[in-house]
């Protein structure tokens, strides 16, 4: 059962127990001292939900955090960090979190975790090994919480950041393969105009990269050699971005001309849209030549 009482135009609802206090005391003090002690708890009561809020925020947050304290054991970690590592709560608390990092970052990451020791806010970028062992890269910032003005533990926000580090690594991987491919690889721009060529396309063609960049890939074919209609198709797939191939007479800067097989590849961004043309040539005189015996 709950009484009602009114103080001051506002209403509040009282357990049985709480009703005493004002009754005891009596009067308007009593009230008074009634109201303080139920705003007090109505307050506390705020407070307990905003806290359980956050808390359960941020352990069901995107982001990966952690508290270590400053011998590097393992204090707490959310859900979104055992799922991304696969481990449970239970399985990491009281660890050492070197256990989970790389061999590699180690030495990184004790340097961020000791400048964060000092009251810096410390970048940290290194890599996870997962219950599978399998490398999970991650980018963030850690603290540090001070007691009495002693460093007690550190606190990691962290990021996933496997697809970036991925996109990167391919990115390096592709570049390395551009690079030293035997075979000759150009890129257009929406114009229809070299923008990227690569070693091969250079030793086969005499052209050097900058003579390639900036022409179209129709200055690479011997007009007199090709027939029309072939020139007439390679031409529409440059200046539309269509893909097209097939063998054709490629026109070497000291007009020792050769057969090749000619492959156009348009590029197409997130909307559909094709922005770019990749060239593949290959020189195939001696597969010719071969056949001709």
């Amino acid at each position: 059962m709950n009484f009602q009482i009114f103080f001051l135009g506002s209403s509040y609802s009282l357990q049985p127990w709480e009703y005493l206090i004002p009754v005891l005391l009596g009067g308007t003090c009593g009230t008074f001292i009634g109201i303080v002690f139920l705003e007090i708890k109505k307050k506390n009561c705020l407070l307990t939900q905003s806290q359980s809020h956050l808390l359960n925020l941020i352990d069901n947050a995107f982001i990966l955090t952690q508290s270590i304290d400053t011998a590097g054991i393992i204090l707490n970690v959310n859900k979104t960090w055992e799922i991304t590592l696969g481990y449970t709560k239970s399985e990491v608390m009281g660890k050492s979190i070197f256990e989970f990092i790389a061999e590699e970052d180690r030495t990184n990451y004790n340097a961020a975790m000791e400048n964060a020791l000092t009251g810096e806010t410390a970048r940290v970028q290194f890599t996870f090994l997962d219950k599978a062992s399998e490398k999970v890269f991650v980018d963030g910032y850690t603290n540090c919480w001070f007691e009495n003005g002693k460093p007690v533990s550190t606190h990691a926000v962290l990021k996933n950041s496997n697809t970036n580090h991925q996109r990167e690594k391919m990115l390096k991987l592709s570049a390395t393969v551009f690079e030293y491919t035997n075979d000759g690889i150009f890129v257009t721009d929406n114009n229809g105009h070299i923008i990227m060529a690569n070693e091969a396309i250079s030793n086969l063609t005499g052209y050097s990269k900058n003579d390639l960049l900036g022409i179209t890939p129709i200055n690479l074919i011997s007009r007199e050699e090709n027939v029309k209609h072939i020139l007439e198709d390679i031409y529409d797939a440059i200046q539309y971005r269509k893909p097209w191939q097939g063998e054709i007479i490629s026109s070497a800067k000291n007009n020792n001309n050769f057969h090749a097989f000619l492959k156009l590849m348009p590029v197409k961004d997130d909307a559909g849209n094709s922005n770019h043309l990749i060239g593949v040539l290959n020189n195939i005189t001696g597969k010719k030549e071969a056949d001709k015996r």
